[in-house]
């Protein structure tokens, strides 16, 4: 039939060939009646189509059409089948023929490092007549990127897009690099996954992940961010979290890069605690365990931070100096269990209790305050037994009177310890003062 021949020829060579120098001259074999042909010519013209959207709402004009007979709409529909299958074909050969004919654009990662394009783990983004290839980690970094893109925390994802030469990565492509990712890598992100799951519609990802979205979003921030920014940050988690720190004071002069490693951890909860979903467990049980971690933080090592100065007397070295920086800290992943005396056991007990989401199950920490109690306690034991002893070898009249003396000696001791203890305990319920980094130039911290 020369007419469906004419409307064929002129789409595909307008959508697949217009570029080159073909001339397509196809015959469809189509046995129609002219009654058909007529109405499909009427309704597929090419002078009403300019996209497939555009076919679509023919197609659903033809079959809305009450004054049309069921078989005539069903003859016409078969007829707009076979062009579409026969249209399609013809695509796929030219974009066969386009790839193959393209050249190689950019064959380095994003790291400068050649690839291997025979490689399993390498995609080929095919725009634009050129051929771009990527590695699956750089995909999966700009595709996450950018759908985790959330200035000042605030949720707003952006479609992904060529980094070599700008243009914006199309529903093929998105759907090409899923598919990719998920049967030749394995390895399909969560943010592309709910974004595949959400049929590419950046509004829906963002409305029902919103939470999953902010969480990416931290946890990039603590790892990937710079050393001023994490810094600025540490001074500030600090400062607002002093009345736990047990008045340490950080010398300004301490390495950043070492306080950055020491306090990623707590920063970590302290950025959750500040940014994360307002009115969500995960946001209230960060900021109660911060505070927890950062007390037994400072119970451990209150000289944290200080600065000393060693000159030597004699030798060589004789007149300089070296100086150190006091850097013991507790492992932030193992529970802490005793503090500063048996009588806080029971609380600090209780706050390890609620750390179980950033701690493993070892106690390998103890502390040397409960011990160097317990071996006082046994000195005065052993002075007590000895002074006894040597009073009974002195003489046997006066046993009466030195048991005396020796109880009163042990009730004076009892007392002593009892008056400390309350002591400690008066120190450890009174509010910490000051501290955290001391700077003879500034007064505050931004």
């Amino acid at each position: 039939m020369p007419l469906l021949s004419d409307i064929l020829n002129n789409h595909i060579h307008a959508s697949c060939f217009s570029h080159i120098k073909l001339k397509i001259n196809l015959t469809i074999n189509i046995e129609v009646t002219d009654e058909e042909g007529y109405y499909f010519y009427y309704y597929f013209s090419k002078n009403y189509i300019n996209s497939f959207k555009d076919k679509l709402n023919i197609l659903k004009e033809l079959d809305d059409n009450i004054f049309l007979r069921p078989k005539m709409k069903l003859a016409v529909q078969k007829i707009f089948y076979k062009l579409q299958k026969t249209y399609y074909a013809f695509s796929k050969l030219a974009y066969i023929w386009k790839f193959k004919k393209s050249k190689i654009a950019v064959d380095n990662d994003l790291s400068l490092n050649p690839i291997n394009v025979h490689n399993k783990n390498v995609f080929i983004l095919f725009q634009n007549n050129a051929r771009y290839l990527f590695t699956s980690n750089d995909l999966i970094n700009i595709i996450n990127n950018n759908l985790s893109n959330s200035p000042n925390f605030f949720c707003t994802p952006l479609w992904s897009k060529n980094p070599y030469n700008n243009i914006s990565f199309t529903e093929s492509d998105f759907y090409n690099i899923y598919f990719f990712l998920k049967f030749k890598v394995c390895n399909v992100p969560i943010l592309l996954e709910l974004f595949f799951k959400s049929n590419l519609n950046l509004f829906e990802f963002a409305f029902h992940n919103e939470c999953v979205i902010r969480s990416f979003k931290i946890d990039n921030f603590v790892k990937f961010s710079d050393n001023d920014t994490l810094y600025k940050n540490v001074k500030r988690m600090l400062t607002e979290n002093i009345d736990v720190m047990n008045n340490i004071k950080i010398h300004y002069e301490f390495p950043k890069d070492l306080l950055i490693k020491i306090m990623k951890p707590y920063l970590h909860l302290y950025i959750i605690s500040q940014y994360y979903i307002v009115g969500t467990m995960k946001r209230t049980s960060s900021e109660n365990c911060l505070r927890k971690k950062l007390r037994n933080f400072a119970l451990f090592n209150p000289l944290f931070g200080r600065k000393n100065v060693k000159i030597h007397k004699f030798g060589e070295l004789k007149g300089q100096s070296i100086v150190t920086f006091n850097c013991e800290h507790i492992n932030f992943y193992k529970k802490y269990e005793n503090t500063t005396n048996t009588t806080n056991t029971t609380n600090t007990t209780n706050n390890n209790d609620n750390d179980s989401d950033y701690s493993d199950n070892n106690s390998d920490y103890s502390d040397n305050d409960s011990d160097n109690t317990s071996d006082n306690t046994s000195d005065n034991t052993r002075d007590n037994t000895r002074d006894n002893t040597r009073d009974n070898h002195n003489t046997s009249d006066n046993t009466s009177d030195n048991t005396s003396d020796n109880n009163d000696n042990t009730s004076d001791n009892n007392d002593s310890d009892n008056d400390n203890n309350s002591a400690t305990s008066e120190v450890m319920d009174r509010p910490f003062q000051t501290g955290y980094i001391y700077d003879d130039n500034y007064d505050s911290v931004d």
